[in-house]
């Protein structure tokens, strides 16, 4: 995976570029590492292993290339005089369509996530599908047969017509037959998969409607919204990208999220913090230049969408918590891909369908999920082997991290007023644990897990287990390095 994103960085770096070798090169490049890194896609969703942020990073980088490399090939092949050209510019499209897509293409997940809206990439619904179609067509490629018989009629052996004769996807193209079954095949693909998206937009409607009523509930104001003294403290344990966590005991949505915490976000940095950090003026930043100077440091997912905001209205809250990354010194090209990948998502609407591995949407801990890439997050899996399944992330799932053994982040800060006058309460990794439920033994900290079975007589008989939770890296993650 990293050669992958070492070329994709390279493909990326050519991206105006309309120069015909240059071009197929980066084509060619692209068919030679994309087939693996989606082979080990395909085998994590065969094993039911979450695909992580960088997983899905790349899976999207991968189509938005293929598009821009193929919307490249259809420009210049309208323009180009050469008939060869032409034909041998149409087969290299072929070639990248057989080579990255094809042998994954009937796999259901694989299919929704790389036909997915991606606004970090430009990516609409069902943009790969179409360029694929367009492939597909009958016309179109018994069109392309003609204009390769004309193009060898003549009998000449020049480099042109070598390259289409040896052309590993001219026996493709000229199997009329298996071209229409595929057109078919696909064609009812997609047909499987609107009606699942519409399936899928209506639950995501129905919670709409649900969350935006309950999210406008709030009988009270939070405890520690006013309290300078706290605010001062925060602002001073405060680093660039930390993680924040909070509770809202007077919010109705807080009821229904499963768990303690009802909320997550991240910490960019002051204007002063990130001109130390050498990245004040760097391109993902820039444009939030202004509201970061107003104050505007917290990058968060509400109901309204992915967004900045300033502490001071942050802080309307009963609980807050700050989690950090362990490793201190960051490589400038680690801290800059995670503030691109971080402030990309901005603009991105609320997921009411809660689910991880699609990047058209988020909510407050997929945002977390998407930027900290490098990072093994716990997940949960609901409605499995059923079309709505999902795999979600809790601010629970983010916050419960920091207890795993050998945990990539460590608790820094966590404050709590439950009363009007009571003076704030602050916690350590104990009572983080006893908030999540979670159980010490020793030194260690335990998942506490109710397991149940029927008996017989329909009575349910409950068990009560404690799991370890020794932190692992995921398996595509191992020496990827960010």
């Amino acid at each position: 995976m990293k050669k992958l994103v070492l070329i994709l960085s390279l493909i990326s770096s050519v991206a105006f570029c309309n120069d015909i070798d240059i071009l197929r090169t980066s084509s060619n490049i692209l068919n030679s590492y994309t087939p693996n890194f989606h082979k080990n896609i395909k085998q994590s969703l065969d094993n039911k292993v979450p695909l992580h942020g960088r997983e899905l990073r790349l899976l999207h980088e991968v189509v938005s290339h293929y598009i821009d490399l193929d919307t490249k090939f259809t420009k210049l092949i309208k323009s180009e005089k050469s008939k060869k050209i032409k034909v041998l510019l149409n087969l290299d499209r072929y070639k990248s369509f057989l080579t990255n897509f094809e042998p994954f293409y009937s796999t259901t997940r694989f299919r929704r996530y790389i036909n997915d809206e991606d606004l970090s990439f430009n990516i609409k619904k069902h943009q790969l599908n179409d360029h694929i179609t367009l492939l597909l067509d009958l016309k179109f490629a018994k069109t392309l047969n003609k204009d390769i018989e004309t193009a060898l009629s003549n009998g000449t052996s020049d480099d042109y017509s070598i390259q289409i004769e040896n052309h590993s996807a001219l026996e493709f193209v000229k199997n009329l037959k298996k071209i229409k079954a595929l057109n078919k095949l696909y064609k009812k693909f997609k047909k499987s998969d609107l009606k699942d998206d519409r399936l899928i937009d209506l639950t995501d409607r129905i919670s709409g409607r649900f969350g935006n009523t309950a999210g406008g509930i709030r009988w009270r104001k939070g405890h520690l919204l006013k309290n300078k003294k706290i605010h001062a403290e925060i602002l001073e344990q405060l680093k660039p990208l930390d993680m924040i966590t909070e509770k809202t005991y007077f919010a109705l949505t807080d009821k229904f999220i499963p768990g303690h915490f009802g909320h997550n976000a991240i910490w960019l940095g002051t204007k002063e913090e990130l001109i130390e950090l050498g990245l004040w003026n760097h391109k993902s930043i820039i444009p939030f230049h202004k509201e970061i100077e107003a104050g505007k440091s917290i990058l968060e997912v509400d109901r309204s969408g992915t967004h900045l905001k300033s502490l001071e209205v942050f802080m309307n809250i009963d609980e807050f918590a700050i989690l950090r990354l362990k490793e201190i010194n960051f490589t400038t090209a680690r801290l800059e891909e995670i503030y691109t990948v971080a402030l990309s998502q901005i603009g991105k609407i609320y997921d009411f369908n809660f689910d991880v591995e699609t990047t058209d949407k988020l909510v407050c801990s997929e945002l977390l999920y998407q930027s900290f890439t490098n990072i093994h997050w716990p997940t949960q899996t609901y409605l499995t082997n059923t079309k709505l399944s999902r795999v979600t992330i809790s601010p629970d799932n983010i916050a419960s991290l920091a207890l795993y053994n050998d945990s990539p982040i460590e608790l820094i800060y966590y404050v709590a007023q439950r009363k009007k006058r009571q003076a704030p309460i602050y916690k350590d990794l104990d009572q983080l644990a006893k908030d999540l439920e979670f159980a010490k033994v020793g030194d260690e900290y335990k998942r506490v897990v109710k397991k149940c079975d029927e008996s017989l007589s329909n009575v349910e008989l409950c068990e009560t287990e404690l799991e370890d939770l020794p932190y692992t890296s995921h398996p595509y993650i191992e020496g990827v390095g960010i």
